[in-house]
C-alpha cells in the first residue's frame, strides 16, 4: 500500500513532501522543513496540497492501520507514521519473497510457468522498493532447471557477454 502510494506520489512531484525535504505547512513553523509565510494565497495553496495528499492515503489505509493515522493533521506526519508502522512488515515480505525466489524450482510445471513464476517474485520484490541484482536471479533460475538443461546451463554461464533476464528468458523459451 505505502510502496504504491509513494510511487504515484512520487511521479506526481510530492516526493518532497513524502520524505519532509520540501517546504511545509507547520503549527509551529519551528523545523527547518516548515514553512511560514504572510501569503495567504501560498498557504492555501500548500495547505490545499497537503490535505489532499492526506485524504489520499487515508483512501488507501488498511482499517487496522488507520486508527494510528487519523489524528495526524499533515501528510508528512501521516506517510512517517505509515513508513514507521509498516517498515517491519514490509522487511518481512522482502525476506519472505527472496526466500521463494531461492527455491523455486522448474519442477513439473513448463518452461513458461516456471518463468512466469519467477518473473512475478521479482516483479513483487522490486515493487517493494527492494532491489535485486538481475546476476543472482539469473543464477537462480539457472541453478533451479533441471538436469536436462544442463548444456544450455553450460552455454549460458560461460558466455562472455553480460546476458539480460529478459533474454534469458527468451533463450529458455526456445530451448
Amino acid at each position: 500500500m505505502a510502496v504504491t502510494s509513494g510511487k504515484c506520489f512520487h511521479i506526481n512531484g510530492f516526493t518532497g513532501i513524502l520524505d519532509g525535504t520540501s517546504l511545509c505547512l507547520s503549527p509551529s513553523a519551528s523545523s527547518d522543513n516548515s514553512f511560514s509565510s504572510n501569503n495567504p494565497s501560498l498557504k492555501k495553496i500548500l495547505n490545499l496540497t497537503d490535505q489532499n495528499l492526506a485524504a489520499a492515503l487515508y483512501s488507501v489505509t488498511s482499517p487496522t492501520i488507520l486508527p494510528y493515522i487519523l489524528t495526524l493533521i499533515q501528510y508528512h506526519d501521516i506517510w512517517a507514521t505509515l513508513e514507521h508502522r509498516l517498515q517491519a512488515t514490509t522487511r518481512s515480505r522482502i525476506i519472505q519473497l527472496k526466500n521463494e525466489l531461492h527455491h523455486l524450482s522448474k519442477g513439473e510445471k513448463s518452461i513458461t510457468q516456471y518463468l512466469l513464476d519467477l518473473k512475478s517474485k521479482v516483479v513483487a520484490i522490486q515493487a517493494a522498493d527492494n532491489t535485486i541484482d538481475h546476476e543472482d536471479v539469473i543464477l537462480y533460475t539457472l541453478n533451479r532447471l533441471p538436469s536436462s538443461y544442463q548444456s544450455f546451463k553450460m552455454a549460458i554461464r560461460t558466455n562472455l557477454q553480460p546476458l539480460k533476464l529478459d533474454d534469458l528468458y527468451i533463450l529458455l523459451c526456445s530451448e
